[in-house]
């Protein structure tokens, strides 16, 4: 099969968007799964946070406070309440197969504590 200048162009031209798409799928699939996980991070310290007593509302704010040292400017306190309200409306998203497949690799490669799946009576 002979193709022609206008063929090739079509070619690397679906190609391209199929790819641009698969980028986007995995770039909403990382965010999301980032999302969860800062909301768990948050409701596990909140939970079991050795001062959570003393910190009353100001969590969020020293957190907010504790990221900008560090230099993550982009990571603001609203954000922070809405991962929160996210990982308790969908904390089963971090049981899905995907998700557990990432946390095994973060779990793996991170000297933070371990992630687990338990969470509201699941296993």
């Amino acid at each position: 099969m002979l193709l022609n200048l206008q063929d090739i162009a079509q070619l690397i031209g679906e190609t391209h968007l199929y790819f641009k798409q698969q980028a986007q799928k995995q770039v909403n699939t990382a965010l999301t799964l980032r999302n969860c996980l800062f909301g768990y991070y948050i409701v596990e310290y909140e939970l079991k946070g050795e001062d959570r007593a003393a910190y009353g509302s100001k969590l969020f704010k020293e957190l907010d406070k504790k990221l900008k040292e560090l230099g993550f400017q982009q990571i603001r306190e609203r954000h922070l309440y809405l991962c929160k309200d996210f990982y308790l409306q969908y904390s089963d998203f971090l049981r899905t197969a995907s998700a557990k497949l990432i946390v095994n690799v973060f779990n793996y490669i991170s000297p933070l504590p371990k992630i687990s799946y338990l969470r509201k009576g699941g296993t």
